[in-house]
Formats: structure tokens, C-alpha cells, sequence
């Protein structure tokens, strides 16, 4: 929750850091396709190992969008960023 109020601080920025987060997404996916790779394994920034398949992928893609459109009609922006994280987190 603590991170979510952070991310929604960043106010006029939040639309650039989900932009990053779609890209950084769609990379990933796009590595997976090369390399025809079912699980793929990246580290969180906590050090703990995480599994990202296709279907996390595309679920990541998803959430980011949706939380953009939710700040497009103006939705509270830190119960955003807590709705896409704990979506992120699945």
C-alpha cells in the first residue's frame, strides 16, 4: 500500500510509468515468443525470484491499461496504483 501512495504521488508522471510498465511487459513477452520459452524467470526487485508465463504477461499488459482508463475518468489515483498492484502481484 505504502508503494501504491508513492506511485500515485508521481501525479503528472504516472502516465509515463505505465507506459514503462506496458513496455517493459510487452519485452518481456516478446523475449518469451523468441526464445519459445513456456516460464521465464526475472527478479523482483526484493530478490525474490518470479515466474512470468504469457497469460502473467498479457494479465500485466491488461491491468495497465485498465488502470489507465481509470485514471482517465478520474478515479482516485492511489486506489488505482493499489488496484494494479495487487493485480500485478496474482
Amino acid at each position: 500500500l505504502n508503494c501504491a501512495e508513492q506511485l500515485a504521488g508521481l501525479k503528472d508522471n504516472l502516465k509515463a510509468v505505465f507506459d514503462l510498465l506496458r513496455l517493459w511487459f510487452r519485452d518481456h513477452l516478446l523475449k518469451e515468443v523468441e526464445s519459445a520459452n513456456v516460464d521465464m524467470t526475472d527478479w523482483h526487485p526484493a530478490g525474490r525470484m518470479l515466474s512470468w508465463n504469457s497469460a502473467r504477461l498479457n494479465n500485466g499488459i491488461d491491468a495497465v491499461q485498465q488502470a489507465e482508463k481509470e485514471l482517465f475518468f478520474n478515479c482516485n489515483a492511489t486506489l488505482v496504483c493499489e488496484v494494479l498492484l495487487f493485480r500485478l502481484q496474482k
